[in-house]
């Protein structure tokens, strides 16, 4: 489990992973931003799962009625 900047530089120079590298999974995970990373984990495949801030989540139709109370 990947938390924190301190824990992600040394996981991503361990794991041999450039910035790029890293630029790459985000863009696939649909993440603009390392901030909208809740929890990030590097799976014994070399896959990343990747858990976003409930707050950076894209609106769901359960939303709606959030919304719509937002706008009026």
């Amino acid at each position: 489990m990947l938390k924190g900047p301190l824990v992600v530089e040394a996981t991503r120079r361990r794991e041999h992973l450039s910035d790029e590298d890293i630029s790459r999974i985000l863009r696939e995970h649909q993440i603009e931003s390392r901030s909208e990373i809740e929890e990030a984990i590097l799976e014994p495949t070399g896959h990343v799962s990747i858990r976003r801030r409930e707050e950076a989540k894209p609106a769901q139709k359960r939303d709606l009625p959030l919304l719509r109370e937002a706008i009026e």
